[in-house]
């Protein structure tokens, strides 16, 4: 189960083998890298080794069996006694799971009473009901999706890009949303990250995901704006939901309705902290400052909007100001110029020269960048047609389906992708892909820590049976 959600990394043995962190607090560490991934959560007192591998955005307690709660995310996960039950359970509930691996992804949702392996593969931050046909709900990212009877209905689920619409509601969906009532084939079920301007209809826009969205006008607009920025709400319950978001300007009651699951300190500024998304941010000296951190930690702000929006990532050694806007789910090491990460979101970051520069730049393991085109990590985004080795490896939180290549798919994302023929294609769904340059880019590095993570993941595997 190398990845589950935000990524699980087993057995490294090379530095930087807390490839990805996350935005979370983890600490007392026993095991030699136990909490490889935490994404953005708290966990405390690990004792057994990989016990909580990740546990993303959450809190997990009383692990009996190894890797139980591989992926917990931001949820709450107790008592968990068969191996992988919870492989993955991302920031949600979930309950009554009876076969292995029944729940391996759940991401940010619900989802109850699975009973047949691999139903609900991967249910992101949503609910999913009524499935008849397998693999229908592959990915719903954050929404609701129901009565899908066609298989692969939902092409996008975890929070990417679907293109070809060309019925009303196109985009209902953008991300983790609701989407209703849709009569074309493909309209845009999950935009996953987008941006969706000028919305003057109600519902129009209840949930946006991973997106941009602005202007606005009817109550209930902006329901759900999952991780998105939303700006200028004028309407009551505008925001009730942002989910990892940035939200300016409320002025109704009830504007933070929900933060998401996010834990703020120390607010000094009226509704400073409108949504923190899954986020902890501490120590806020100005107004707005940490409005939306989306996933993430950020400390000590002085400086105004200096952390908009920290989505889930983990930034080391910033020199310059305003360094780290925005890591979105990553991290960034060593960062000397000022605006080196701009970007944020589930983004990458353009031209890094130096070894790890990239070790995480979504929820991804890169390894070793050295040319140009690295954007091994797209944020939210989708791509298709893939006939490379290595071309899907990351795409950020989509979907890729056909691939015929070995490793094709190592990380999807909050994704699944179907029809794969090679061995291993699907080591990673997490919440990402990672696309490699079809140039000549050197992956040595990172097909070596590949090949570990794989041999042992397979030896612990055989070990638990």
């Amino acid at each position: 189960m190398i990845h589950k959600g935000l990524s699980i990394v087993d057995n490294i043995s090379a530095p930087y083998d807390m490839i990805h962190k996350g935005l979370s607090i983890v600490d007392n560490i026993s095991a030699p890298y136990d909490m490889i991934h935490k994404g953005v959560s708290i966990v405390d007192n690990i004792s057994a080794p990989y016990d909580m591998i990740h546990k993303g955005l959450s809190i997990v307690d009383n692990i009996s069996a190894p890797y139980d709660m591989i992926h917990k995310g931001v949820s709450i996960v107790d008592n968990i006694s068969a191996p992988y039950d919870m492989i993955h359970k991302g920031l949600s509930i979930v309950d009554n799971i009876s076969a292995p691996y029944d729940m391996i992804h759940k991401g940010l949702s619900i989802v109850d009473n699975i009973s047949a392996p691999y139903d609900m593969i991967h249910k992101g931050l949503s609910i999913v009901d009524n499935i008849s046909a397998p693999y229908d709900m592959i990915h719903k990212g954050l929404s609701i999706v129901d009565n899908i009877s066609a298989p692969y209905d939902m092409i996008h689920k975890g929070l990417s890009i679907v293109d070809n619409i060309s019925a009303p509601y196109d985009m209902i969906h953008k991300g983790l949303s609701i989407v209703d009532n849709i009569s074309a084939p493909y309209d845009m079920i999950h935009k996953g990250v987008s941006i969706v301007d000028n919305i003057s209809a109600p519902y129009d826009m209840i949930h946006k995901g991973l997106s941009i969205v602005d202007n606005i006008s009817a109550q209930y607009d902006m329901i759900h704006k999952g991780v998105s920025i939303v700006d200028n709400i004028s309407a009551p319950y505008d925001m009730i939901h942002k989910g990892l978001s940035i939200v300016d300007n409320i002025s109704a009651p009830y504007d933070m309705i929900h933060k998401g699951v996010s834990i703020v300190d120390n607010i000094s500024a009226p509704y400073d902290m409108i949504h923190k998304g899954l986020s902890i941010v501490d120590n806020i000296s100005a107004q707005y400052d940490m409005i939306h951190k989306g996933l993430s930690i950020v400390d000590n702000i002085s400086a105004p909007y200096d952390m908009i929006h920290k989505g889930l990532s983990i930034v080391d050694n910033i020199s310059a100001p305003y360094d780290m806007i925005h890591k979105g789910l990553s991290i960034v090491d060593n960062i000397s110029a000022p605006y080196d990460m701009i970007h944020k979101g589930l983004s990458i970051v353009d031209n890094i020269s130096a070894p790890y520069d990239m070790i995480h730049k979504g929820l991804t393991i890169v390894d070793n960048i050295s040319a140009q085109y690295d954007m091994i990590h797209k944020g939210l985004t989708i791509v298709d047609n893939i006939s490379a080795q290595y071309d899907m490896i990351h795409k950020g939180l989509s979907i890729v389906d056909n691939i015929s290549a070995p490793y094709d798919m190592i990380h999807k994302g909050l994704t699944i992708v179907d029809n794969i023929s090679a061995q291993y294609d699907m080591i990673h769904k997490g919440l990402s892909i990672v696309e490699i340059n079809k140039d000549n880019v050197s992956m040595h590095k990172f097909n070596i820590i590949r090949d570990k993570i794989l041999t042992n993941t397979y030896k612990k595997k055989q070990f638990s049976s």
